[in-house]
């Protein structure tokens, strides 16, 4: 039998393959989400399952062809060197800076670009200026092979083999540097998956983790604020929320949440192997760390939790702004002084069925409750009697609560900085800033000595003034990087948050992509399929590739920095791939307030909730955003800290608070309810599933991926099937109210469970 293709493309990456043959498991039940209660410590978990054979009796057999291709930054941990090669002297000057650097954090910072950071950009690139009519046997002009290789298959760039701390794993890469891990075991791969990252991401995991946090200017300076801002209107957790979700998934899931825990235990331990051996100087960390002056800290499992609530809160969403209706009503009423015309202005932008979309699959599915809607107009006398849980708050009152504040700190003039920062001399104004980025010299001195700015003023002047006796004395204080070098050192430093405020979209509807095609319709007989899902352009990616085997795992793929399991990639005999969903899982709710004389806009007090009156959990803040390379150099804003105040409001039923306003006078708070709060974690389970190759046809497809609680569309190819599976936990919603309206949250209108599986948008083979 001709093995068929399947390309998918990631990122602007690819993968092709087609498959058959596999093992049999029994799904585990959907995730549902739980009502988040007072953090509790987890207990000892049980033992996970002792390692299983493989499911798939031939894992190295070729059942098909898969093909991918990923941008710049596969093995990237930094390197300024390439960046600043031609200019005389400067690799003695970075020497002499170095010394000092060094013995002060005790990091050896890699100066020098990865071999294989963007080896597979010239094919990347033929691809996009390719002619049409592209043959079988020229798809390796554009992709490369993405085979399961065996681990003595040969011809390894570099091998590897760790024997420490209990485990015991080999890592080859091959000729374009992408890891394959094999362990005798299941703990040993995962180890194995966790300093690789390291090795390949420690950087990018670090930024991340603090992102998931809400913390990232805490790590990067006040450069911006806004991916903080998110964090703590979609998804604030306190550190002992993160231990919480950690037991309540061991809990939930048995023998398989006994082996995420062990999984993730495993894949930190290799982290901070990696971690380790870089504090002990054995190893090269990102050239980041020195430039922003920021430590490397040992990593822990909650930042694993981080890593998932960035993705699930941020990506996987869906819904939320039915405050947003409310107001565009108010709005157009009152431009317009007409309910009548205010309301068909709304219908006509909202779009609830457009007849021209395009769809994935033509079926239609019951997912909305109710099903349909009456046309009528919610500014109207009548949305009280056919929606009583619907809510129109009052016109004008409605005032966003924003649970992140800052103000410049430490200077003359300005309040004491958090955490006993004291106040920062500034810094030298436009005879440093101006030049920052346009020589040789003020580039170095910011990376070497503008990172220390908590140093005493000292400190500061020796750094600065062995830069400009070196730079002096080697005749180069005129020297000027090129464009392309400026804009190189700017994506590698002063760009890190562009580059991630470019995945606070998630994955773009109008980017990821998805094209499959049946046997019936494919000249050789067997399925196709080309994936795309795109993550955003920055250096280095967010998506790492790896080949990982070890225990009952067997598959190569993609992997999202941070998390332990491939996300997107393929077994011994099939592959899947994912676009965003962006599916409504949301609701925005309505609290009264247990006192009428409360202020409208005020986080004190508290809620009612079956009757019963209830405070408000609040959780306050604070920390310091301290001046680097990532924020401004504007001459004024150079050396500037800010001090940051993180004021969340939460309800333990409707999640956080994001505004105040009025319901016929009187004080309410309005909420965010997302199915997916508190219960980040749960959506690894089907990644544990796809690793340890639980699909073996459609319907172990559905049933592994209907596990994921975010919103996502799932796809799917072996050598006999193309498949489609939309994920997500619906809410099911209670009669009453309106789905494009908020809704009461007093105990009467909650959701009754969540979407059945065979609800859920699907097909195979159309």
């Amino acid at each position: 039998m001709k093995p068929g293709v399947v390309i998918t493309a990631l990122l602007a990456a690819s993968l092709i393959s087609a498959c058959g043959g596999g093992g049999s498991s029994s799904p585990a039940p959907a995730a549902n989400t739980p009502t988040p209660n007072l953090p509790t410590e987890p207990e000892t978990p049980p033992a996970p399952p002792a390692d299983r054979p493989s499911t798939v009796s031939a894992p190295y057999a070729d059942y098909g062809t898969v093909l991918n291709i990923l941008p710049p930054g596969q093995d990237d941990i930094g390197g300024l060197s390439s960046l600043t090669a031609d200019i005389p002297g400067l690799g003695d000057l970075v020497g002499t800076l170095l010394d000092d650097l060094v013995a002060e954090t005790g990091l050896v910072p890699a100066l020098t670009k990865e071999p294989h950071f963007d080896d597979q950009l010239g094919l990347y690139d033929a691809l996009v200026r390719s002619e049409p009519g592209i043959t079988d046997d020229q798809l390796t002009d554009y992709f490369k092979a993405a085979p399961l290789l065996a681990p003595d298959a040969g011809n390894w760039e570099s091998e590897l083999t760790l024997d420490t701390a209990g485990y015991q794993v080999d890592i080859k890469r091959d000729n374009f540097g992408v890891p394959h891990i094999y362990g005798d075991s299941r703990r040993d791969a995962l180890f194995g998956v966790g300093y690789v990252t390291a090795a390949d991401r420690l950087f990018l995991l670090d930024v991340l983790r603090r992102a998931g946090r809400g913390e990232l200017s805490r790590f990067l300076g006040p450069a911006d604020f806004s991916f903080d801002q998110d964090i703590a209107v979609d998804a604030p957790y306190r550190e002992e929320d993160r231990t919480t979700m950690i037991a309540k998934t061991i809990a939930r899931f048995g023998d398989d949440g006994a082996q995420v825990f062990e999984d993730a235990t495993n894949y930190v331990a290799g982290l901070n192997q990696y971690v380790s051996d870089a504090r002990g100087g054995l190893l090269q960390v990102p050239v980041e760390y020195v430039a922003l002056g920021v430590q490397l800290e040992p990593f822990v499992i909650e930042d694993v939790v981080a890593i998932a609530t960035l993705i699930q809160g941020i990506f996987a969403g869906g819904g939320g702004n039915e405050h947003k209706n409310v107001l565009l009503l108010q709005a157009l009423e009152e431009q317009t002084g007409s309910a009548e015309t205010a309301c068909a202005l709304w219908k006509d932008l909202r779009n609830g069925l457009d007849e021209e979309s395009s769809v994935t699959t033509t079926r239609s599915f019951a997912t909305q409750s109710p099903p349909t809607l009456p046309d009528l107009c919610p500014l109207s006398g009548e949305l009280a009697g056919q929606f009583p849980g619907a809510v129109m708050f009052d016109a004008g009152s409605f005032q966003a609560h924003q649970p992140l504040t800052h103000e410049p700190c430490g200077r003359p003039g300005q309040p004491q900085c958090p955490e006993a920062l004291g106040n920062v001399p500034a810094l030298p104004g436009t005879g440093v800033v101006g030049g920052l980025l346009d020589t040789v010299g003020d580039l170095l001195g910011g990376i070497l000595s503008l990172s220390f700015l908590d140093d005493d003023g000292a400190n500061l002047a020796r750094h600065w003034a062995t830069l400009t006796r070196q730079l002096g004395a080697s005749g180069q204080d005129n020297a000027r990087l090129s464009d392309h070098q400026r804009e190189q050192v700017m994506q590698r430093i002063a760009g890190i948050e562009t580059g991630l405020n470019g995945l606070r979209d998630g994955f773009p509807s109008t980017m990821s992509n998805a094209l499959l095609l049946n046997a019936e319709h494919s000249a050789s007989g067997q399925p196709l399929a080309v994936f795309g899902p795109q993550t955003s352009y920055f250096v280095p990616q967010l998506l790492l590739e790896m080949s990982i085997h070890g225990g009952d795992i067997n598959t190569r793929g993609m992997t999202f920095t941070g998390l332990p399991y491939v996300v997107i990639g393929r077994g011994p005999d099939f592959a899947w791939s994912a676009t965003s969903g962006s599916s409504d899982l949301t609701d925005v709710r309505v609290v009264q307030r247990c006192s009428p004389a409360e202020a409208p806009a005020h986080g004190e007090g508290g809620y009612q909730v079956n009757g019963q009156c209830k405070p408000f959990d609040v959780i306050d803040e604070e920390w310091v955003a301290r001046w680097n390379l990532a924020s401004s150099t504007d001459p004024q804003a150079v050396g500037q800290n800010e001090a940051v105040r993180r004021r969340v409001i939460r309800t333990e039923e409707y999640g956080p608070v994001i505004g105040f306003a009025t319901v016929s006078g009187l004080p309410v708070a309005v909420t965010r309810q997302r199915s997916t709060y508190f219960a980040e974690l749960d959506t690894a389970l089907p990644f544990l599933q796809a690793s340890r190759n639980d699909v073996h046809d459609v319907q172990s497809f559905y049933d592994v991926f209907y596990n994921t609680t975010g919103s996502f569309n799932w796809f799917y190819i072996d050598d006999r099937d193309i498949a489609y599976f939309h994920s997500g936990d619906y809410p099911q919603r209670a009669n009453g109210i309106h789905p494009e309206l908020p809704s009461w949250g007093n105990g009467q209108y909650d959701w009754n469970g969540f979407l059945p599986q065979q609800a859920h948008p699907q097909a195979s083979n159309p």
